[in-house]
């Protein structure tokens, strides 16, 4: 299916000054005879065919305004440069306090060591806790339940 076969029905066209033109579409009608609205839905379609990202309009600013943009703009880049970094010692320091923990503990007891490296796999979630809701429950309490014997 070509592009044309999919917009040739909105695409219309010049009407003769001598015929009427039978298409009957909303919108007020330019000095060419082509429909705007018509037009602006055949740029959007065409728009949804080919899709590309889409980038912000370009500001159009005087020279001082530029400056003070760009100045602004790696004031903020630098303060975010800043805070990251910050975060990135902090959690370098975090975890030089856990490997001398770690080692410490190694060295004190490797029994309690190994025992703070196992995972239990089996501990989950109660099913049974109920989720907060904005909504009340059918059933407000059931009086038949009993926990799971272990």
């Amino acid at each position: 299916m070509s592009l044309l076969s999919v917009f040739k029905p909105l695409i219309l066209k010049r009407a003769s000054t001598s015929v009427q033109s039978t298409v009957f579409t909303r919108g007020k009608r330019t000095a060419t005879g082509v429909n705007v609205a018509a037009k602006q839905r055949l740029i959007s379609l065409f728009g949804l065919v080919t899709r590309t990202r889409k980038q912000p309009r370009r500001l159009k600013l005087s020279y001082e305004d530029q400056l003070k943009h760009a100045t602004i703009h790696r004031a903020f880049q630098l303060h975010r440069r800043q805070v990251r970094e910050s975060r990135q010692v902090e959690l370098e320091k975090q975890y030089a306090a856990i490997k001398d923990a770690n080692d410490e503990l190694l060295k004190i007891s490797p029994e309690l060591f190994a025992q703070s490296k196992t995972r239990e796999v089996s501990v989950r979630f109660p099913l049974e806790y109920r989720i907060p809701t904005h909504t009340p429950p059918k059933i407000a309490w059931d009086h038949s339940w009993t926990a799971p014997q272990k």
